[in-house]
């Protein structure tokens, strides 16, 4: 499958000129990530905690990171995840809580540093067949 990212920088702005966050852009971040999975289904990426940003009246997007999955023969899919450490700005996101329960389990990531420089995380990812 190719699995591909998409976030905002640290400050919490996207490289899209539709983009109307007035932070600063990082010059040295590429904003997007593309990988193919092996034959297990494994991925990786290396990435930075993108910043929250706001989204309207009263309403912070928490830090998440966009995710589309292709695979010929399934269906694609589009999803967001997110960080567990961000549960007060995650409790309030207007997209997120539109998730039962169980779908918001499946998409709030917790990343650990367990022996690791950086924190990883595991995000599992399951198509459905068309």
């Amino acid at each position: 499958a190719i699995v591909e990212i998409w976030q905002a920088c640290d400050t919490g702005k996207y490289n899209h000129p539709g983009d109307p966050n007035t932070s600063k852009l990082d010059p040295n971040f590429q904003y997007w990530g593309r990988a193919i999975t092996d034959v297990h289904g494994n991925y990786s990426f290396k990435t930075i905690k993108p910043g929250a940003y706001p989204a309207g009246n009263n309403w912070v997007r928490p830090p998440h990171i966009h995710v589309k999955v292709h695979l010929r023969g399934y269906e694609e899919l589009t999803t967001q995840l997110y960080f567990a450490k961000n549960k007060r700005l995650n409790d309030k996101d207007l997209l997120l809580m539109r998730l039962t329960e169980e779908e918001r389990k499946s998409v709030i990531v917790d990343f650990e540093t367990k022996g690791n420089i950086y924190p990883v995380g595991q995000f599992n990812i399951t198509l459905k067949g068309f």
